[in-house]
């Protein structure tokens, strides 16, 4: 069967109404999904699974960080309610980039669920990301980093062990 310039014209239409059909589908399911889990005010069930798989290799082998998992995990849900829509907006689309399945597995080399990661499936995807050629990744690398660590070396339990006092008494309210 011969392709004419007609029909492949129409091939094309019908791969761009395909594509936009389930761009669009992808995004608001995506956008259904943007309840915060509860007792959390930014953080959504699927940003907790990522995060609670990420932390511990990101903090890396710190005596402090094992018991306090869920005081990191609502300080970066304070980080992000503080922060300014646009950062939040950026941040929920890199957390949708990283926990949607359609684009986990391209954009990460995980494609299972993140609650069942192994860490050499972690290690894999944070070096992936920090030596990519692609700049994107490597900002979305810098960018998770430091907001994990924003977290946890805010929080009171990792001042003790790298002997911070904490703010001075004037701005102790206000932590």
């Amino acid at each position: 069967m011969a392709i004419t310039r007609r029909r492949f014209l129409q091939f094309g239409v019908g791969g761009a109404i395909l594509l936009t059909t389930a761009g669009t589908g992808a995004r608001w399911f995506q956008r259904s999904r943007r309840q915060a889990l509860n007792g959390y005010q930014q953080l959504r069930a699927q940003d907790v699974a990522f995060l609670s798989a990420v932390l511990p290799l990101i903090i890396g082998n710190h005596p402090q960080f094992a018991g306090h998992l869920n005081t990191t995990l609502t300080q970066i849900d304070r980080l992000l309610h503080h922060s300014s829509p646009t950062k939040q907006a950026e941040l929920r689309d890199l957390f949708d980039l990283i926990t949607f399945k359609a684009t986990q597995g391209p954009v990460t080399g995980y494609w299972g669920d993140w609650t069942t990661a192994k860490t050499a499936d972690i290690q894999q995807f944070l070096l992936r990301w920090r030596d990519s050629r692609v700049a994107l990744l490597r900002f979305g690398y810098q960018g998770l980093c430091q907001l994990c660590h924003m977290a946890w070396y805010g929080s009171e339990p990792a001042w003790a062990a790298i002997g911070y006092p904490g703010p001075p008494p004037l701005f102790r309210s206000h932590t």
